[in-house]
């Protein structure tokens, strides 16, 4: 984590964007929770409606769910317009710093250093970082505020099931701690086997006309497919890791949407919640 201190004069530098998206954020989740309370209120309205004919109180709730969809969807374009952009730019100039810092190098640090090394961190990991400086913080951000403005309209519909709905989320909190970590830690193993790849595809192309007088073309090709077999399968260790991860989410989810349904179900028939407040909490959890 140390490391990433390193990037804070970048965010000081793009700090009006990320302030603006900082915004969007806010204002684009808040319509896409606000609009959820008609959803309900149009589900009351129509179960209370005796007729099947021109309803205008639901055509006013329908109304204000498109208009909150497409102010949220316009917030979410700008959210992405400010941060994302912010994250390229600085990915651009870290880019241009690692190349002039290649430059001032000496020959002694080229070769303690293969060139499939430093084409690799210039690359995948200056990649990495982007998606740390831009997607990574944004959806922190989004999930927190989401999270605050969620939590209130839930408890100002059903204190009870919000506080169940709550409830796992120490032990999501966790696991995603850990999983996470675990992530991390096949991800940076994935990394050198491709720095790997990467080094002995350079170092067969430099070296092809030696490769070719000495007929080596088999053992050049037998080597390529061991290390590139190497990559797939650490590639691949982190791909089920990660699917493991949201499989995880998943469920977890779909056992708060049980937990609503049969606490929610028991308010109803004790008249204690509507079927749009229930229909709510099943669109807030999700």
């Amino acid at each position: 984590m140390n490391a990433l201190k390193t990037l804070n004069p970048y965010f000081w530098k793009h700090r009006i964007l990320l302030f603006w998206g900082f915004l969007f954020i806010i204002a684009s989740n808040f319509f896409n929770i606000y609009k959820v309370q008609f959803v309900g209120k149009s589900v009351d309205a129509i179960s209370h409606t005796e007729t099947l004919g021109f309803n205008k109180q639901v055509l006013i709730y329908v109304a204000i769910i498109v208009g909150s969809s497409l102010l949220t969807g316009f917030f979410t374009f700008m959210m992405r317009q400010t941060i994302i952009v912010a994250s390229r730019r600085i990915e651009y100039e870290l880019k241009n710093k690692i190349y002039e810092h290649y430059q001032e190098l000496s020959l002694t640090d080229f070769k303690k250093t293969t060139i499939g090394d430093l084409m690799n961190r210039l690359s995948e990991d200056v990649v990495a970082v982007r998606m740390y400086l831009g997607p990574g913080v944004m959806y922190v951000v989004n999930l927190l505020i989401l999270l605050i403005i969620t939590s209130i309209y839930m408890l100002n519909t059903s204190v009870p099931m919000t506080l169940w709905s709550l409830l796992p989320l120490p032990i999501l909190s966790f696991v995603i701690y850990k999983v996470s970590s675990i992530i991390n830690r096949k991800s940076k193993i994935m990394q050198k086997s491709q720095s790997a790849v990467s080094t002995f595809v350079q170092d067969s192309f430099s070296g092809i006309r030696v490769i070719k007088f000495f007929a080596k073309e088999k053992y050049i090709e037998k080597n390529y497919g061991i290390k590139v077999k190497d990559y797939q399968d650490k590639a691949l260790d982190l791909a089920k890791t990660e699917a493991y991860f949201f499989t995880i989410i998943l469920f977890v989810i779909g056992l708060l949407n049980v937990v609503i349904l049969f606490i929610g179900g028991q308010k109803y028939l004790a008249n204690e919640l509507s079927v749009g407040k229930i229909a709510d909490f099943f669109l807030y959890i999700n």
